[in-house]
């Protein structure tokens, strides 16, 4: 199991209200859906970091600031990717 930490910020009281009330109404765990939210927003910052950094390499290998990628790379980007997705 991975190591945890506990995560806590404060929210209005009405907004709370509204979503623990609609979580009963749903019958939905609280806890469950903040964890839900919270891991699809961290796969979202992944895919976007990861869109960020292949743009970023075609531009500094079609500027020549670094060569081409490999197969190697591609092969090792393609593996990333599928990680990515298969969180998803």
């Amino acid at each position: 199991m991975r190591e945890t930490v506990r995560v806590s910020f404060d929210v209005p009281i009405d907004e709370h209200t509204f979503v623990k009330s609609a979580c009963v109404e749903a019958h939905i765990n609280f806890q469950d859906l903040m964890k839900d939210v919270f891991n699809k927003t961290v796969e979202e910052l992944k895919k976007k970091r990861l869109h960020s950094m292949l743009k970023q390499g075609f531009q500094d290998a079609e500027e020549g600031k670094t060569t081409p990628l490999t197969q190697e790379d591609l092969d090792n980007l393609s593996k990333m990717v599928n990680i990515l997705c298969a969180l998803t």
